[in-house]
Protein backbone atom coordinates (compact mmCIF):
# COMPACT_ATOMS: atom_id res chain seq x y z
CA UNK A 1 0.00 0.00 0.00
CA UNK A 2 1.41 3.66 -0.65
CA UNK A 3 1.70 5.57 1.94
CA UNK A 4 -1.10 8.32 2.49
CA UNK A 5 0.49 12.23 2.66
CA UNK A 6 -1.37 15.32 3.68
CA UNK A 7 -2.14 15.52 -0.47
CA UNK A 8 -3.49 12.29 -0.88
CA UNK A 9 -6.95 11.69 -1.88
CA UNK A 10 -8.54 8.61 -1.37
CA UNK A 11 -12.16 7.23 -2.20
CA UNK A 12 -13.67 4.26 -0.84
CA UNK A 13 -16.91 4.54 -2.41
CA UNK A 14 -18.42 0.90 -0.34
CA UNK A 15 -16.71 -0.62 2.38
CA UNK A 16 -17.39 -4.48 2.72
CA UNK A 17 -20.64 -4.87 -0.31
CA UNK A 18 -21.89 -7.99 -0.19
CA UNK A 19 -21.61 -8.12 3.78
CA UNK A 20 -23.75 -8.01 6.61
CA UNK A 21 -23.88 -4.63 7.51
CA UNK A 22 -22.25 -4.51 10.78
CA UNK A 23 -19.75 -6.12 9.17
CA UNK A 24 -19.20 -3.49 7.13
CA UNK A 25 -19.56 -0.88 9.60
CA UNK A 26 -17.18 -2.17 11.54
CA UNK A 27 -14.49 -2.08 8.82
CA UNK A 28 -15.34 0.87 7.99
CA UNK A 29 -14.50 2.42 11.54
CA UNK A 30 -11.32 0.39 11.51
CA UNK A 31 -10.15 2.11 8.14
CA UNK A 32 -11.73 5.77 9.73
CA UNK A 33 -9.65 5.09 13.05
CA UNK A 34 -6.43 3.96 11.23
CA UNK A 35 -6.80 7.60 9.17
CA UNK A 36 -7.00 9.35 12.68
CA UNK A 37 -4.34 7.54 13.89
CA UNK A 38 -1.74 8.41 11.10
CA UNK A 39 -2.47 11.93 11.24
CA UNK A 40 -4.59 12.27 8.37
CA UNK A 41 -5.53 16.36 8.53
CA UNK A 42 -9.00 15.71 6.72
CA UNK A 43 -10.53 13.19 6.10
CA UNK A 44 -14.45 12.65 4.38
CA UNK A 45 -16.49 9.85 4.40
CA UNK A 46 -19.81 9.54 2.72
CA UNK A 47 -21.46 6.87 4.74
CA UNK A 48 -25.16 4.96 5.60
CA UNK A 49 -24.06 3.02 8.61
CA UNK A 50 -25.83 4.34 11.66
CA UNK A 51 -22.54 3.10 13.57
CA UNK A 52 -20.04 4.87 11.93
CA UNK A 53 -22.01 8.20 12.93
CA UNK A 54 -21.59 7.40 16.77
CA UNK A 55 -17.80 7.81 16.20
CA UNK A 56 -18.06 11.37 17.07
CA UNK A 57 -19.15 10.74 20.58
CA UNK A 58 -16.28 8.87 21.90
CA UNK A 59 -13.40 9.42 19.41
CA UNK A 60 -12.56 14.19 19.22
CA UNK A 61 -10.95 13.41 16.13
CA UNK A 62 -14.27 13.08 14.21
CA UNK A 63 -17.16 15.19 13.56
CA UNK A 64 -20.28 14.59 11.95
CA UNK A 65 -21.86 16.82 9.25
CA UNK A 66 -24.91 15.85 6.69
CA UNK A 67 -26.14 17.86 3.75
CA UNK A 68 -29.40 19.56 4.19
CA UNK A 69 -32.20 18.35 2.60
CA UNK A 70 -35.52 20.32 1.50
CA UNK A 71 -38.70 17.78 2.34
CA UNK A 72 -40.92 20.14 0.97
CA UNK A 73 -39.67 19.94 -2.49
CA UNK A 74 -37.46 16.97 -2.50
CA UNK A 75 -34.04 18.29 -3.39
CA UNK A 76 -31.34 18.78 -1.91
CA UNK A 77 -29.88 22.79 -0.77
CA UNK A 78 -26.76 21.64 -0.79
CA UNK A 79 -25.74 23.15 2.59
CA UNK A 80 -23.29 21.67 4.64
CA UNK A 81 -25.08 21.27 8.40
CA UNK A 82 -22.27 20.32 10.99
CA UNK A 83 -22.27 18.32 13.81
CA UNK A 84 -25.98 16.47 12.47
CA UNK A 85 -25.48 13.36 11.42
CA UNK A 86 -27.39 12.52 8.03
CA UNK A 87 -30.48 10.38 7.52
CA UNK A 88 -32.06 8.59 4.64
CA UNK A 89 -34.83 10.72 2.81
CA UNK A 90 -35.07 7.54 0.14
CA UNK A 91 -38.24 6.80 2.05
CA UNK A 92 -39.84 9.99 2.17
CA UNK A 93 -39.34 10.58 -1.52
CA UNK A 94 -40.04 7.29 -3.03
CA UNK A 95 -43.66 7.91 -1.11
CA UNK A 96 -44.13 11.10 -2.84
CA UNK A 97 -42.76 9.49 -6.00
CA UNK A 98 -45.30 6.34 -6.32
Amino acid sequence: MVPLQISSFLSIPLVGPGTNPLEGAALGMLLLECFAEAGTLLTMAVIHHGELKTLKYSNDAFENACMEFDELNLKPTYRILWAIPGRSNAISIAKIRI
